[in-house]
């Protein structure tokens, strides 16, 4: 079948009017045992014209009664749910299933959506004409992904009837009055964007893709890479799912523009994870797992991190209302670490790793940087024509403290988890890994870090560290400073939210002082003995920290 003949499944085609009532309605019915599928959402007029043909000009029974642009299909504002059972669609709505595709059609109601007498599976927007719809009134809200595929099916059409006019959102104005006229220029071509255009630029997209472009780099076709051939992130299938074609090859991928793939991550990614919705610091990570793992999986990922933050989520691979509120429930940072660590250990778990683990630790690593970096920007609120700087959250409390503490010690306790075949490169991107850990952590405690670029070597002036206390001392401590580091880390950050406030009031963990002071310890000398520790554990471990970042590696996950 040729590729405009393609059965669609992507959410990111239908129009936003109807895309969060058929995520509600498959969630509504999984949770109530009834297995219903998307068989299929928009339809290109090619593959309605081939459905149509069937049973009429071609071999077969009839199975639609609607010709090209006669389905709501056609405007990305319908879908067919289909039970699977045992891997097989079971299209039968009699007998034992009859309730199922009742309560389908029930659910849809309650969704605006309407079923059709004629298609059981068929729901569709309540409240609007075809006839409308092919003189082009289309439901309000169309975003880019919607109008830019529909614009696509409708200049990609040449049979009868007609097309619809394009949708408004990418229909181009004439030029002004005398310019066709005119010859352009080199200045006309290569004058700046204003900086008013450059402010409506989407936010989160823009600020996150130079991140993805990084790693995502140009072309490969690695035999090991279950993607197969790509470029700049983009696989064969992922291009001939979006231009509907079965037929491109390894050489279309090639000659993918910059321009296409982004607007494909945008539509078939950063839009199905909802990064707009997400706080800055979670669409980073959430985005990048979708390009990596697809966007069911990162919202499986963000789901489970939710719940091991505390929040209440149904884990049903949609990032829908619910799971944007559970976002805004739990700390932002702690929610970030949760999530790149379950990818952390879905990497692992690829029997991939032992071949592509170094580079996709080390794309790992990256992020958790990046999401520091992130954290560490002013947070700015519009205020009329000014902009005000948002006051960063106040240092942490005991209950903070002790969570983070535990952190610690699960990371100090953690055990190289590499298989047998792993190589000294992934070794070293695990080591890392669990550092930059550590080094967040104590970041989020107030403990500032200083970093070591990537691919530089640790000061050669504090290699005399190993021996500042003498060899009998050096051996016996040998091994254990970045424990002691850790421990006057922790000691000494609890010293201070234990220290009173200004206004002579105790601080958080006020109590530790009185305990303390009970105890006949000399609180005012345990600050700077703590201090003497952690920098003592910081530059021990310095004079055999060697930090080496491999080039990223192609391979897709998975």
């Amino acid at each position: 079948m040729a590729g405009e003949d393609r059965r669609s499944v992507d959410l990111a085609f239908l129009h936003p009017a109807i895309r969060q009532s058929v995520q509600t309605i498959q969630r509504q019915l999984h949770s109530e045992g009834h297995p219903f599928e998307i068989f299929e959402a928009f339809r290109s007029p090619h593959r309605q014209a081939y459905l149509y043909a069937q049973g009429r000009t071609r071999p077969g029974n009839i199975v639609t009664k609607a010709q090209p642009w006669m389905s709501y299909h056609q405007y990305g504002l319908a879908v067919d749910f289909v039970l699977k059972i045992n891997g097989q669609w079971d299209w039968s709505d009699s007998g034992p299933s009859a309730a199922a595709w009742k309560r389908l059609h029930e659910v849809g109601r309650a969704q605006n959506m309407e079923p059709l007498s004629w298609e059981t599976p068929h729901l569709q927007m309540a409240g609007l004409r075809i006839g409308d719809l092919h003189a082009g009134h289309f439901p309000p809200g169309g975003d880019a992904s919607w109008a830019e595929n529909l614009e696509s099916a409708i200049a990609g059409w040449s049979g009868s009837p007609v097309p619809p006019p394009a949708p408004p959102s990418v229909s181009r104005p004439p030029l002004a009055a005398g310019a066709v006229a005119e010859m352009m220029t080199l200045s006309d071509i290569d004058r700046p964007a204003s900086a008013a255009m450059a402010s409506t630029a989407p936010g989160h997209f823009s600020r996150i893709q130079p991140f993805i472009e990084k790693w995502e780099g140009g072309y490969t076709n690695h035999p090991a890479d279950r993607g197969g051939p790509t470029n700049m992130g983009i696989t064969l299938e992922t291009l001939r799912a979006w231009r509907h074609n079965d037929a491109l090859t390894a050489e279309d991928v090639k000659q993918l523009s910059i321009d296409e793939a982004r607007r494909i991550f945008k539509a078939r990614y950063y839009d199905i994870v909802r990064g707009d919705d997400l706080p800055l610091q979670v669409a980073a990570p959430v985005y990048n797992a979708a390009v990596l793992h697809g966007p069911g999986r990162s919202a499986e990922f963000l789901q489970n991190s939710l719940i091991r933050c505390g929040a209440q989520v149904a884990v049903d691979r949609i990032i829908g209302p619910d799971t944007i509120r559970a976002v805004g429930s739990v700390d932002t940072q702690r929610l970030c670490k949760a999530f790149l660590d379950i990818e952390d250990a879905y990497f692992r778990s690829l029997r991939e790793f032992p071949v592509f683990g170094a580079g996709w630790l080390n794309r790992l690593n990256d992020m958790r940087r990046f999401v520091a970096s992130l954290s560490a920007e002013p947070i700015v609120v519009a205020t009329g024509a000014t902009t005000v700087p948002v006051q960063s959250q106040t240092q942490p409390n005991l209950t903070e403290i002790v969570a983070k503490i535990e952190e610690l010690l699960e990371l100090f306790g953690q055990k190289p988890n590499l298989p047998g075949a792993a190589s000294g490169q992934a070794a070293q991107a695990d080591a890392l890994s669990r550092m930059s850990q550590v080094v967040e952590v104590l970041r989020q405690l107030g403990i500032v870090v200083p970093p070591v670029a990537p691919g530089t070597t640790a000061p050669a002036s504090l290699t005399p560290v190993n021996a500042a206390l003498g060899t009998t001392l050096g051996n016996l401590l040998d091994g254990r400073k970045s424990a002691i580091g850790i421990i006057g880390s922790v000691l000494t950050a609890l010293l201070g939210a234990a220290a009173p406030s200004a206004g002579g009031a105790p601080g958080a963990a006020g109590g530790l002082m009185s305990i303390l002071s009970t105890l006949g310890v000399a609180v005012p000398y345990l600050q700077p003995i703590m201090l003497g520790l952690t920098a003592w554990g910081a530059l021990g471990k310095l004079d055999k920290w060697r930090v080496g970042v491999p080039a990223p590696q192609a391979s897709r996950p998975g």
